[in-house]
Formats: structure tokens, sequence, C-alpha cells
């Protein structure tokens, strides 16, 4: 977005203003603290008091402004490539690089496959690739920005459709909106209760709304421990019929990105198990740990679903050693964990598993300063402070953890 671009946007922005609040310009200024004479940033790059100053006389949100300034509100960006090739071709290589676990590579082939669609259905399919990426990257925010304009197409295909409501409610889980995802994925199973799938397309939305909304349960039980054994129970059931289902299509379709998402809730199952005393907690957390070191020391590049599902692995055995364990056996088997977890991260570049790892070991810190009376504090080096900047960044909710283990912790040069 060039410079001139974005001051023409805040003119037309100041002019709004005046006409929202019934003001004149010498009235808007002085609301602003600004001389009349330089009501407008002639470099079109306001400061942020000004930015805040103007959100307010608005009534929109500080971020709307600055979408409104810098993007035009454009639902996609405005330098769309050239594409010379099909939409099924730009499809079909983003579905691979999907699937091998090149994430960032089927970004602009979702673009391209953008460019190319013949109808609304092939350009919210291109969108939601897109946000299939980002969501393996733990790009969540973007992720979610993807999924609402694939939405806003005039789809035709009930069948596209559903399977981006389930997307959506797996969205919503990400950014933790629980009670938006929850209501979207119970509006997918309702749905397929009465429509049952016809194809594996559809088998496999069915699926993801099943794995959402155990998700939601699971993540419930963590917000309302007084509710932990309910929404465990009904967390476990729906794991394991989103497993049962994604394995059947996997061994019948030859989909081995679906083999890797059942993976996923068998780990997710594990965590609910653990709390319904199915399973002891400790053999849990040594089953997973093991599979996870097998798996990432298997002979080859372990990619895709299938690495990503061990990533949630780590997550959910976070989870239990947290939940159940104590003392040395604690501090052993989550060390384990966001070492695994901080593993898979830089291999597939994904963020989420780099705050989780953070957010348990701070976690843990602050168990053991509460029991022993001592502050512990962390030892980062200079590595961790960029992922610690860059993770505050992009979780709203790990804006607080995040702050704090830069204030409190070591550097270590």
């Amino acid at each position: 977005m060039s410079s001139e671009q974005r001051r023409d946007r805040l003119q037309q922005l100041i002019n709004l203003a005046c006409l929202h609040k019934d003001w004149t310009r010498v009235r808007l200024a002085k609301e602003m603290k600004r001389d009349r004479s330089r009501l407008f940033p002639q470099k079109g790059d306001p400061k942020l008091s000004y930015l805040m100053k103007l959100a307010e006389i608005l009534e929109w949100p500080l971020e709307t402004v600055v979408r409104c300034i810098w993007t035009g509100f454009a639902p996609l960006p405005a330098d769309l490539p050239d594409a010379d090739g099909s939409f099924e071709e730009y499809y079909r290589q983003g579905q691979l690089a999907i699937y091998s676990g090149d994430r960032r590579t089927a970004l602009p082939l979702s673009d391209r496959a953008f460019v190319c669609a013949r109808n609304s259905d092939e350009r919210a399919r291109a969108i939601n690739l897109k946000f299939v990426a980002y969501d393996g990257l733990g790009e969540f925010i973007p992720a979610q920005q993807a999924i609402y304009d694939a939405l806003r197409c005039s789809i035709e295909s009930v069948s596209t459709e559903i399977g981006l409501r389930a997307n959506l409610a797996l969205s919503h889980i990400a950014t933790g909106d629980l009670v938006s995802a929850q209501g979207v994925a119970h509006y997918c199973l309702s749905w397929f209760k009465e429509n049952p799938p016809r194809d594996v397309r559809e088998s496999g939305s069915l699926a993801f709304a099943h794995y959402a909304h155990a998700s939601v349960h699971r993540r419930l039980a963590a917000r309302y421990p007084e509710r932990l054994r309910t929404h465990m129970q009904a967390a476990a059931a729906e794991f394991r019929r989103a497993e049962k289902l994604l394995t059947r299509l996997a061994d019948e379709f030859d989909r081995q990105h679906l083999a890797g998402i059942a993976n996923t809730c068998r780990g997710g199952r594990y965590e609910a198990e653990a709390v319904l005393g199915r399973q002891p907690a400790e053999r849990i957390c040594q089953t997973m740990l093991r599979e996870i070191d097998d798996a990432l020391a298997r002979p080859g590049r372990l990619g895709g679903d299938w690495l990503e599902s061990y990533g949630w692995w780590t997550v959910s055995g976070g989870n239990i050693a947290l939940r159940h364990l104590r003392g040395r056996d604690l501090q052993r088997a989550l060390r384990h964990f966001t070492d695994q977890a901080i593993a898979i991260a830089r291999q597939m570049d994904n963020w989420a598993f780099r705050e989780r790892a953070l957010s348990m070991e701070h976690a843990l810190r602050h168990r053991i300063s509460r029991a022993t009376g001592f502050r512990l504090t962390a030892s980062i080096e200079d590595d961790d402070v960029r992922w610690i900047t860059g993770t505050i960044g992009r979780f709203p909710d790990f804006q607080q953890t995040g702050w704090e283990i830069l204030q409190d912790a070591r550097l270590v040069c």
C-alpha cells in the first residue's frame, strides 16, 4: 500500500469523523488536541496516539481504523499474482504442499488458485486452502480472517459450505472463542444428522465437526474445572468418533493426511481418558513420550499432518503432566514434552507449539514458586526473546504470560 493511498484514506476518515459527530474541522482539531493547520499528517503515517484518538471519535476499534488506512478493508491482497495455469492445477499443488508439511509454499498457490477460479465455490475453496496453510503454521489470526473471507463468497454448494463451517469451528477454538466454536460445531453435527454424508469430502467434514466438538469440550474442561469430568467425558466420546471415521477414510481412500489427523484425535482422547481414570496418567505420559521420540527418530522427514499430530501430542501430554503428576515426575515429563514441542515447532515453523511450550513451562515455574516460596525465573537466550516476541503478537491470550517471561527472565549471553 503506497503512502499516497494511505494519506487519501486517512483524509477520508477525517472527513467521516466530522460528519459522524457533526463537527467542523476546527472542532475536530480541538478534540484531537492538534493545530487546525496540522490536523492531517502530511506523510500519511500518523502516530499511535493520533490513531487512538481518531478511533475514539469514530467509535471504531483501533484495529479497524488501522486496517482501513493500510488495506482499505480488502479481503484479499490487492496485488494478486499473475497465473497462467488452471484452478485445479494450483489447488492440487497447494494441497500437496500442505500434505508434505510445506505450508508456506501453499500460501501463494492459494492466491493463484483464487485468480483462476471460475465460480464462487472455487474461490471459497482457494481461500480455504490459505486457511489450512495458516492454521498449520499456528498463524491463527490470519487463518480466521481467511475462513471468514471464504464464507463471504456466494457459495452454491452445500458440501463446500458445511466443510468451511467445520473449519470455522476449529478457527474459533484456536483463537479462544469457545462459545462460538461450540455453536458452529453443534450446527454442523445437527446438519449431518439430517443429511448423512454422500462422499469422502462430506465424511471428512463430519469427522472435523466431531474433532472440533471434542476440542471445545477439552478446552472447556480446562476453563471450568468444576465441570472437568463432564466435559472430558464428552471430549473422549467425540475424539473417538472422529478418530474412527478419519481412520476409515484414510484406509478406504488412501488419504494419509487423514490418518495423521486421526492420530491427533488419539492424543486428545488420551488426555480425556487420564482425567476419567481409564488409564493411569503416568503410563499414558510414558506411552506418549516414547511414541513421539520414536516418530521423530524415524529415518527421513516426518512431515505434514503426521508431524503436526505429534506436536499436538506434546500439548496433550503436557496437559496430562500438569494435571496429574507431581514433584520430579512432573518436572521430567513436562521438560521432555516441551523439548519435543519446540523441536517440532522448529521443523514445522509452527507458532502454536512454541506458545504452548512457553505457557506450560511458565505454569510449572509458577506452581513450583507457590509450593516453595521461591520465585523461579526463566533463563533465555536471544533466540528465545525472538520467539517470545513473535508469540506475543500472534496469540492475544499469551500477551500477559509472554510479557511476564520477558520481564522476569535472565538473559543468557
